[in-house]
């Protein structure tokens, strides 16, 4: 038998064998592997993936600052250009670079500088101070510069003196008077004695002449610190170098380095001069390979240098134009060769851990089928006494257990539907017993039950048939918990109808006493339900019950081909007139003879009337079942004392003593059964029955 799902099963052998062979590559394989892979990965793609990432996060950094100092520039042209300052209003540009510093932490200077040699610029000392430098230019020939301070929102004179500066003679002046378009210096030393850029842009009048230059500079030590601060010494180091200067170092881990300070005129050191061998080399073989490599293309080379096996990666900034800066990334070898050692060394312990975990799955695996195949036991086991599990089947690989599971879970849904239709007593019997169902039926003593909900016809013309299943599922559901809970055998519904079973098909001996106390905790129940109902507005279900005790054939009934478990006969039959007879009496629990003599030491009923139900000559007596000794209260005791009182001179044909008794029974309450019988007693009086007139009185409705 082959499993219905997709997945494709094999057999225990195939299992175990797989498992040994499993054994056997799993140790060799994840050796070659792990070696192999290992030394691919870590050489190839770690010093690809440390490189993008420094990369990236250099290039991040470098644009932003770029970009935030191209945003200053065109605001400070703009604003003069739209006549917002005037270019001769030199104490309202400063104030306005003085904000822009403020606002622009990383700026390190902005500023202006016109064709008559005026200037005007913001700068940031190393501590954050913010400066603001005025030249003016004499009548005499002679410049004077002015130092001021930001002073809330004026600017305070510090000093000043003769000058020898003219922004006509500065860099950034001279190129971005020359260009049309923004213009990026090139490095040089600040004032200060740092190495860093500016961008300048020129400014002209109505006839096309230039007037001045705006710039905004920063210095590249923040790159050297950034470098510093993320650098991966045990990946090697990150360098940046420009070019188109001859190989001027852009930034360097160690900041220092970057500046010549040994001459008069400080400047920007190249790599040749930077004494560092090691970059140096590198600087050489990208420097070789620069027609060819340009753009986003990246270069990656093994070079050696002083027997130390090196990886350079080098890329393209793509930054702008006019700056060629190249990211030179070295690492040595053994930095990364040094883990591949140490993964083989692990391949070695893994091999022999896989081993040893090859052993523990194999153990694992034969466990687990031995533990599904004694849960699969335990679920037979408990269908053979009708026991039935709700574990699912989980599915397994190994095709025997898959089918065994899956068989298994068939049997019990096909068992679980069974159990609906056929009391779950029989079920248990019949498998227990290994027999076959068949026709046939037994008399036996037993106790019948019927229930009948109050006005089901009217309720039915008032619910739509939805709400009527689901209301009455309800109350069936309920009603037939409580009945098992007592030993009770439904065995069918008839519309709102329940027919229960006490002493069968299992044998009860207090069968009688069993349908008494299930019949007043069913009546309990039920008022329960309709108080619930009541509150939450919904459909209100009271029963009536009758219950009848006496030898019945019961059994398997029906045809061959189609059998159904129940009890027949004249007992089974008045157990239903005693559940209709209620209506009559006013009553919810009405008991026949035999049961009221089984149950007369634990249960107070009182006698209600001598009836012989339709299609019977014979009259029997007919009682109501109060409750069980002890819960009974006394005021209902003494209605049921003078109610019998009264069917004793009833029956002697007392009729005056009678009905007064029955009406003392009414002045202690809305006694329907009393009522009946004192107006039985007032017709008798007027219209006496006949002489052999036993006290049965003759039923003419069902």
């Amino acid at each position: 038998m082959e499993s219905s799902g997709k997945q494709k099963k094999i057999s225990i052998h195939v299992a175990l064998s797989t498992v040994g062979v499993f054994l056997i590559l799993f140790t060799s394989v994840s050796i070659g592997l792990v070696s192999y892979f290992s030394t691919q990965r870590v050489v190839n793609t770690l010093s690809d993936e440390v490189f993008s990432a420094a990369y990236r996060e250099t290039t991040l950094t470098v644009r932003a600052k770029l970009d935030q100092v191209n945003a200053v520039l065109s605001s400070n042209r703009e604003l003069v250009a739209q006549e917002f300052v005037g270019r001769e209003d030199i104490d309202a540009l400063a104030k306005h670079f003085v904000r822009v510093l403020e606002a622009n932490e990383y700026l390190s200077e902005t500023g202006y500088g016109d064709r008559e040699g005026r200037a005007v610029w913001a700068e940031r000392d190393p501590p954050g101070k913010i400066t603001v430098f005025k030249i003016e230019q004499q009548a005499d020939g002679r410049a004077i510069e002015k130092v001021l301070v930001p002073e809330g929102n004026a600017l305070k004179l510090v000093s000043e003196g003769p000058s020898d500066y003219d922004p006509r003679e500065r860099p950034w002046y001279q190129s971005a008077a020359a260009s049309e378009v923004a213009v990026w210096t090139d490095p040089y030393i600040f004032a200060n004695g740092y190495p860093g850029l500016s961008r300048s842009s020129r400014l002209l009048d109505e006839s096309g002449d230039v007037v001045g230059v705006f710039d905004a500079s920063f210095e590249l030590d923040f790159l050297s610190q950034f470098l510093n601060a993320n650098k991966r010494e045990e990946f090697g180091q990150l360098f940046v170098v420009n070019f188109h200067r001859g190989g001027e170092v852009i930034a360097h881990p160690d900041s220092e380095k970057m500046v010549n300070r040994s001459g008069d005129n400080p400047a920007v050191r190249t790599v040749k001069d930077i004494d560092d061998p090691r970059l140096e080399a590198a600087y050489e073989i990208v420097e070789n390979t620069y027609q060819s490599h340009t753009g986003a293309d990246k270069l990656r080379q093994r070079f050696e240098f002083e027997g130390t096996n090196f990886i350079l990666l080098a890329d393209a900034f793509d930054l702008s134009p006019e700056l060629s800066w190249y990211a030179l990334y070295l690492i040595p070898e053994e930095e990364i060769m040094g883990p591949v050692h140490r993964a083989n060394r692990v391949a070695l312990i893994v091999s022999l851990i896989a081993t040893f975990l090859g052993i523990v799955i194999a153990f694992a695996i034969s466990k687990r089928m031995s533990h599904r195949l004694n849960v699969l036991s335990e679920d037979i086991g408990g269908i053979g006494q009708l026991i039935i599990s709700d574990r699912k089947p989980k599915g397994s690989v190994i095709r025997e257990i898959d089918v065994l599971e899956t068989s298994v879970d068939v049997m019990k849904k096909g068992l679980l539907s069974f159990q609906k239709f056929v009391p779950t007593e029989l079920v248990r019997s019949l498998l227990e017993n290994g027999a076959e169902a068949k026709l046939e039926g037994r008399r036996q003593e037993l106790t019948i039950f019927f229930s009948d909900i109050i006005g089901y016809s009217t309720i039915c013309e008032k619910l739509g048939p939805e709400e009527l299943v689901e209301e009455l599922g309800v109350y069936l559901e309920e009603m037939t918990n409580t009945l098992e809970r007592n030993r009770g055998t439904v065995n069918q519904y008839v519309g709102d109808a329940i027919m229960a079973i006490f002493g069968a098909p299992d044998p009860v001996k207090e069968h009688a006493l069993c349908a008494c106390r299930g019949a007043l905790e069913f009546q309990k129940r039920n008022e329960e339900l309709a108080l619930q109902a009541e509150e939450e507005g919904r459909v209100v279900f009271r029963s009536r019950i009758g219950i009848n005790t006496g030898e019945v054939i019961v059994g398997n009934l029906g045809s061959s081909n189609r059998l159904y478990y129940t009890a027949n006969g004249d007992e089974v039959n008045l157990a239903a007139r005693l559940e209709s007879i209620n209506s009559i009496y006013g009553t919810r629990i009405v008991v026949g003879e035999s049961t009221r003599i089984m149950v007369k030491e634990e249960m107070v009923c009182r006698l209600l009337d001598y009836v012989a139900v339709k299609g019977k000559v014979s009259g029997a007596a007919i009682h109501e079942l109060v409750g069980e000794k002890g819960d009974v209260s006394e005021d209902t005791l003494h209605l049921i004392e003078t109610y019998e009182a009264g069917m004793n001179q009833y029956l002697q044909r007392e009729w005056d003593e009678a009905v007064r008794l029955f009406e003392d029974c009414l002045d202690l309450c809305e006694d329907t059964a009393a009522q009946v019988l004192r107006d039985r007693c007032l017709q008798y009086r007027e219209s006496p029955p006949p002489e052999e007139w036993s006290g049965v009185f003759e039923m003419t409705q069902k």
